[in-house]
């Protein structure tokens, strides 16, 4: 009897055990792992960002899963992304999924079906070499993800829209907690920049630098927003004016405008400019900026390398941005000097007028200055457009001088000289330039040794008239 009732206690006891585990394993289950066809909603995640110039993507999916580049698509480096929780969705609620497909960004926040929902604080990264931002350790929810600044110089002239991802995200093979999105860019070629040196002779004349760049198309429903350029001249230019053309069509002066703050030149086009820039997508936009050389930099190479461009997306320059126009060439000038004397004496003259001419042409080029100690100096004369990169050590050109006015009293030479005029600014004399004194009227000889001259002579006339009187006596004797 009590081997029954020990046998009954153990057989309550294991039937109380069997039910606390069996309720356990109903509480547990559902949290530690999920069906197989459920997200896991404990499972942490990745969106990884891979950041291409638009090109041509067909045949490829936008299914979360990772993708293989086309050959020619180029990834661009230094783009700032961030990635913003939407918060107020519970994933583990039906309703939740029903608002994710139907998010919209609505400024500072997100919006679905009339109701608005807080952007947790951001989590940035920029694209390495590869194009890629990964973002890690990522709690299951919907995130938003915008594009930030081009800090890649990549001329990034439409940023990607915004999009929202989900972790884990409803591929159709499977639940993805390792997303991969491809975001595009509207990107367009560096902006290049010419000197057109047509009519420019000297110091004092003007020069143009053409900036040019492709216009990049836009979106569908898109507006260009911005266009312009900006140039931080050198010391020894001077701003005049600017000119723009969309293709061969020059925009009107109400279509841009142009600033000049103390050397930093900002040409923009205007609301009229930028809506003659639709349906132009693929045809050039040029901005030409006259300007003076006003002096002779020391080395000769007169250089215009503070340019950069903007447009759409691309961030407006300051006075402090760095250039990212390379120019394809830049001039080189010289000076020259020569030094007026008297070929006898070798004393200094002023008085005199000089010119220089084309060698081949006779064109007339310039005048010289008198700086004064018989020096004359022509100032500036150009002597050719060379590459950015070439040395302009060694550049030379030939001109004709001519004295156009002599020093008064001294003959004007009727030929010219063929001179050299090396790069640079020169401190000493390249010539000695002499003249001789014109020919004086033919004098009256007066003086002592007109007086001896005269006194011989008068002795000679009277000898030969004794001589003629003391014939003539002894010929009638």
């Amino acid at each position: 009897m009590e081997q029954l009732k020990k046998q009954g206690i153990f057989v309550v006891l294991a039937a109380l055990l069997a039910a606390v585990l069996g309720a356990l394993t109903v509480l547990v289950a559902p949290h530690a792992v999920a069906a197989e066809g459920n997200p896991d909603l404990n499972r942490t995640g990745s969106i990884t960002v891979h950041k291409y110039a638009k090109t041509d993507w067909q045949g490829k999916k936008n299914d979360g899963t990772e993708q293989t580049a086309p050959a020619n698509a180029r990834a661009l480096a230094g783009i700032e992304f961030k990635v913003q929780k939407v918060e107020g969705l519970d994933l583990t609620k039906p309703e939740s999924w029903d608002v994710v497909s139907r998010l919209a960004p609505k400024g500072d926040k997100a919006t679905a079906n009339g109701k608005d929902y807080n952007l947790a604080a951001a989590s940035s990264k920029v694209t390495a070499a590869d194009g890629v931002a990964k973002f890690e350790r990522l709690a299951a929810g919907v995130y938003y993800v915008t594009e930030g600044a081009d800090n890649g110089h990549n001329n990034v002239t439409e940023k990607a829209k915004p999009f929202f991802v989900s972790i884990p995200f409803p591929n159709t093979a499977q639940w993805l907690y390792d997303v991969h999105a491809y975001p595009k860019n509207e990107v367009i070629q560096p902006a290049t920049k010419t000197l057109d040196d047509t009519g420019f002779k000297k110091v004092g004349q003007n020069m143009v630098w053409n900036i040019s760049y492709d216009i990049p198309a836009v979106s569908d429903g898109k507006e260009y927003t911005k266009a312009g350029v900006t140039d931080k001249l050198a010391s020894y230019l001077k701003f005049v004016s600017a000119e723009v053309k969309v293709g061969d069509t020059k925009l009107n002066a109400g279509d841009y405008t142009a600033n000049n703050d103390n050397g930093f030149v900002t040409v923009e086009l205007t609301q009229s400019g930028l809506a003659k820039l639709k349906g132009k997508a693929g045809k050039k936009l040029n901005f030409a900026l006259t300007t003076t050389l006003s002096a002779l930099p020391a080395d000769g190479k007169v250089e215009n390398t503070g340019a950069n461009f903007f447009i759409n997306d691309m961030v407006k320059p300051g006075k402090d941005t760095p250039p990212t126009i390379t120019p394809s060439d830049k001039a080189v000038v010289g000076n020259y000097r020569l030094k007026k004397q008297d070929k006898d004496t070798h004393k200094i003259l002023e008085g005199a007028e000089f010119k220089v001419y084309e060698k081949d042409t006779n064109t007339e080029i310039a005048a010289a200055k008198y700086v004064g100690n018989g020096v004359y100096e022509f100032e500036g004369l150009y002597l050719k457009k060379i590459g950015q990169n070439e040395d302009s050590t060694g550049v030379t050109k030939q001109f004709t001088l001519k004295e156009t006015k002599a020093p008064a009293g001294y003959v004007l030479p009727t030929d010219g000289k063929t001179i050299t005029v090396t790069a640079g600014k020169t401190t000493t004399d390249d010539l000695v330039y002499d003249n001789t004194k014109q020919t004086g009227p033919s004098l009256p000889l007066t003086g002592a040794a007109g007086q001896l001259l005269l006194t011989i002579g008068g002795a000679a006339v009277l000898a030969v008239a004794g001589g003629l009187y003391l014939f003539k006596s002894r010929k009638r004797a």
